[in-house]
């Protein structure tokens, strides 16, 4: 169904007939001679610099709508940029995200933390519900879980240890324990319970638990040598040292049979419930964020890469030479991905100048033309 709009504009132009669809159009040149015949006498009366104006007016409006036309058809991707996000891969293609938010909006969502309002009042209503219900386990899991956010570390601890005593066994308990004693200093205790987690349920996290185990089993090598990350790594993983990362040939050195996407997605669980907890700088933190950024460059994602590696760099990623040269790689690799679509841009631009000198010249003949000097008169 069509609608047929009443609020057409009045002006020097509101007769041109611009509801005409695109192939039957009349071209602008001709719409103006059309009008300029029709209407002889606006053209005397219009002769300022309004009238002017306004003719160049409609021109750039015409134009304008067929070259957004053009763009659309010659770049897809920002006639979707509204709906679809897109990244850029290694070598410069451009492609659907897989993600669904911009780089900032993950980046935001990986480090956010509960608002210490959100986390007091949270407690209050746990305190309460765990006074009335003192035997349920839920609950008071729950409220050692807020109050380990809030950095009430031996609170909590002594509410998990209750737990364990009164229902041995529970997934839940083993890892929290695991978790408490680890923001509390206490490295052994809190691999034995993360063990133990394991153990009770070896699919927690979707499998990622021994990464956990591995970011405590690095806290005790960097206990006996300070320097150690500066030779190895949390993961084991060597993406290579150049200015791109290398594709691994295996991941053997985790212990776990794993591929690039399984890689990416434990790094992406285990690192949304570490930053929030650990604050900067942080060498282990920063050491999983450099290679979570390595990751995302090698699954076709260098813009997230790109802010990864800058978070990297605040928690004092050891690697920070190789990371400044990798970052800078990436975004040249962003910017000539660029230069096709700049370079038609420019184009185009320079295209829209000559059409309008071209038009307005063509309009000033036939002005000229339809009104010629009058004759002087001798005295």
């Amino acid at each position: 169904m069509k609608i047929e709009r009443n609020d057409r504009p009045v002006g020097p132009f509101s007769e041109i007939p611009v509801n005409v669809p695109g192939p039957t159009r009349a071209g602008l040149g001709e719409l103006l001679a059309r009008w300029a015949e029709n209407h002889p006498n606006n053209i005397a009366a219009n002769r300022g610099n309004q009238y002017q104006r306004d003719v160049l007016q409609e021109i750039i409006m015409r134009l304008t709508y067929r070259i957004l036309a053009l763009f659309t058809l010659l770049v897809p991707g920002i006639a979707m940029a509204c709906l679809n996000l897109t990244s850029t891969d290694l070598d410069g293609n451009r492609k659907s995200a897989h993600r669904k938010h911009s780089t900032d909006k993950f980046i935001e969502q990986l480090t956010h933390r509960q608002p210490k309002s959100v986390l007091f009042q949270k407690i209050r209503e746990l305190r309460q519900k765990s006074t009335a219900k003192p035997d349920d386990l839920a609950v008071q899991n729950d409220l050692a879980v807020y109050l380990a956010h809030d950095g009430e570390l031996n609170e909590a601890l002594a509410i998990l240890k209750k737990i364990e005593e009164a229902e041995p066994g529970l997934y839940n308990t083993a890892t929290n324990l695991g978790t408490v004693y680890e923001l509390n200093g206490n490295v052994e205790k809190a691999i034995h319970w993360i063990r133990e987690g394991v153990s009770r349920n070896p699919k927690s996290h979707e499998g990622s638990e021994w990464l956990h185990v591995r970011i405590l089993e690095v806290k005790q090598h960097l206990a006996k040598d300070p320097e150690w990350l500066k030779t190895h790594s949390v993961l084991g993983v060597d993406f290579g040292n150049g200015p791109k990362p290398q594709l691994p040939e295996n991941f053997d050195s985790t212990g776990q049979k794993l591929t690039l996407e399984t890689l990416t997605q434990h790094l992406d669980y285990q690192l949304s419930e570490r930053v929030p907890l650990v604050d900067p700088p942080d060498a282990i933190v920063g050491d999983l964020l450099f290679d979570y950024a390595n990751c995302k460059a090698l699954s076709g994602d260098i813009e997230l890469a790109i802010s990864l590696l800058t978070l990297a760099e605040s928690y004092g990623a050891p690697q920070s030479q190789i990371l400044t040269t990798r970052r800078s790689s990436l975004q040249s690799v962003i910017v000539q991905s660029y230069l096709p679509m700049i370079a038609l841009g420019v184009i185009a631009l320079l295209g829209l100048v000559a059409v309008i000198l071209l038009a307005y010249r063509t309009r000033r003949r036939r002005k000229l033309n339809s009104n010629p000097p009058e004759p002087q008169m001798d005295d």
